[in-house]
C-alpha cells in the first residue's frame, strides 16, 4: 500500500472504531509512524480497549501490536514533552508495570527535553503514569518536574491540582515535595470553587494518604466547596471524604457532616462494601454519632452485600448460626481477594459503634439482626486464622498497616470473641 501524508495518517488513527482497525494501520504503516503516531496510535488503543463494545483483539494480537509500537518508539532519537507525558498516559492505561522497559526508557528521557514544554496537563498525566505504574522516577526526572511545576503552578486546573497530589500519595516511597506542595495549596485556594466532587474527595484523601496536615484555611476552603456541590457526590466521593477528614484527626462541622449523610441517604443504594468499611471507621474513629437514618441505611446496604454474596434471600429468617456460618463460608471464599484494610475496618467500626458509647445516649446501636451477623456468636478459628494469615501476607507485601492488626484483634476483644 502506497505511503500516506503524515496528517492523513494521523486522521485515519483517530477516526478508527475499533482496537482491530488500529492494529491494521499499525501493520501496515509503522515504518512510516513518527512519534506523533505512535503516541496518538497508543493513546486510542488504551480508549478502545476500555470499551467492549470496541475491544476485538485476542491478547497475543494486542502484544505484537504494542511490540511494534515500543520497537518504533526506542528507534527515535528525541521525543517531545508533551508526547513522553501522552506515551505514558497510555501506558498506564494499558496496564504496563513502571519496570517495563519501555516506560523506563521514556521516563529517563524526562530530564534531557525541554521541560518548559511541559503544560500542567502534562505534568500530572506524567505524575499520575508514574504513580498509576508504580514506576519509581530518577531524581533527576522527578526534580526536573517539580522546577517546572513551580514555574506554572498558577496555570494549573483543579483535575491537574487533584491527580498531581493522588499521584504523589500513590507513589511508593511518597516523594519530598514541601515547596511544590505550599505552591499547589495555594493555587488550590484561588480556584477551589472550580473543584468537582472527585477533586475534593482525591485531594483530601492525597493529604490524608501522605499523612500531610494542610492549612486550615485550605480544609475550610474545600469543606466550603463539598458544601456547595455535595448533591453531585457520589459513594467512593463521600467515603473518601470522611475517611480522609477521620485520618487527619480533622473534625468537620456539624453541618458538613449532616450534609454527607443526606447524600448519602440519597445514594445509599450504590455503595459498595469499601465505601460502607471506609465510611463506618470515619464515623467510629471521629466518635461521630450518625444519624438514626443514615446508620440504618448502611446497616441495610451492608446486610444487602452480604446477603447476595451469600444468597439469603430477604425473606428468609436463618437462625444466628446459619448466619454466622454462611458469612464465615463467604469470608472464606473471597479472603484471598479481599482487601484487609476493608474488613479490619468494618468489624472495628461495628465494635467500636457497639461498645464505645456508653449508656442510653446511644442511637445508632446496630440492629439485633445485623449483631447477629457480627457480634454475638463466636467467628469460626478458621476464619479468623485464614483472615490474620491474609493479614500477615499483606502486612509482608506492605499493603497494610500495623493499624489494621490492632484494629481487627481489638474488634474480636470488643464483641468478646476471644
Amino acid at each position: 500500500m502506497s505511503g500516506l501524508s503524515a496528517a492523513r495518517l494521523t486522521s485515519r488513527i483517530v477516526k478508527a472504531q475499533s482496537d482491530g482497525e488500529v492494529a491494521d494501520i499499525v501493520k501496515q504503516h509503522v515504518g512510516e509512524f513518527n512519534e506523533i503516531h505512535v503516541s496518538t496510535a497508543l493513546s486510542k488503543l488504551a480508549k478502545l480497549m476500555a470499551r467492549s463494545g470496541t475491544r476485538t483483539l485476542g491478547k497475543s494480537q494486542c502484544d505484537s501490536v504494542l511490540l511494534l509500537l515500543d520497537e518504533r518508539l526506542r528507534g527515535f532519537n528525541m521525543i517531545r514533552a508533551r508526547q513522553i507525558a501522552n506515551l505514558l498516559w497510555s501506558y498506564a492505561k494499558l496496564g504496563y508495570h513502571g519496570n517495563h522497559s519501555i516506560v523506563r526508557h521514556l521516563s529517563d528521557q524526562v530530564p534531557t527535553v525541554t521541560v518548559d514544554d511541559f503544560e500542567p496537563q502534562h505534568l500530572a498525566n506524567t505524575l499520575w503514569a508514574w504513580a498509576t505504574m508504580r514506576h519509581l522516577p530518577s531524581v533527576d526526572a522527578f526534580a526536573a518536574l517539580e522546577r517546572r511545576m513551580l514555574a506554572c503552578v498558577d496555570d494549573f486546573r483543579p483535575q491537574n491540582l487533584s491527580n498531581t497530589v493522588w499521584a504523589w500519595a500513590t507513589m511508593r516511597p511518597p516523594p519530598a515535595v514541601i515547596d511544590a506542595f505550599a505552591a499547589l495549596e495555594r493555587r488550590m485556594l484561588a480556584c477551589v470553587d472550580d473543584f468537582i466532587p472527585r477533586n475534593i474527595a482525591n485531594t483530601l484523601w492525597a493529604w490524608a494518604n501522605m499523612r500531610h496536615q494542610p492549612p486550615a484555611d485550605a480544609l475550610a476552603a474545600l469543606e466550603r466547596r463539598m458544601l456547595a456541590c455535595v448533591d453531585d457526590f457520589r459513594p467512593q466521593n463521600l467515603s473518601n471524604t470522611v475517611w480522609a477528614w477521620a485520618t487527619m484527626r480533622h473534625l468537620p462541622s456539624a453541618r458538613a457532616l449532616a450534609a454527607l449523610e443526606r447524600r448519602m441517604l440519597a445514594c445509599a443504594d450504590d455503595f459498595i462494601p469499601q465505601n460502607i468499611a471506609n465510611t463506618l471507621w470515619a464515623w467510629a474513629t471521629m466518635r461521630h454519632q450518625p444519624s438514626v437514618d443514615a446508620f440504618a441505611a448502611l446497616e441495610r446496604r451492608m446486610l444487602a452485600c452480604v446477603e447476595h454474596a451469600v444468597g439469603v434471600g430477604d425473606d428468609a429468617t436463618p437462625a444466628v448460626n446459619d448466619a454466622i456460618a454462611a458469612l464465615e463460608r463467604r469470608m472464606l471464599a473471597c479472603v484471598d481477594v479481599f482487601k484487609p484494610q476493608n474488613l479490619a475496618n468494618t468489624v472495628w467500626a461495628i465494635a467500636m459503634l457497639i461498645n464505645s458509647i456508653e449508656g442510653d445516649s446511644i442511637t445508632c446501636r446496630p440492629t439485633r439482626r445485623v449483631m447477629r451477623l457480627w457480634g454475638t456468636t463466636a467467628i469460626d478459628q478458621n476464619v479468623l486464622d485464614r483472615l490474620l494469615h491474609r493479614l500477615e501476607h499483606a502486612a509482608q507485601l506492605r499493603s497494610l498497616e500495623e493499624q489494621a492488626f490492632q484494629q481487627i484483634l481489638q474488634a474480636h476483644h470488643l464483641l468478646g470473641d476471644r
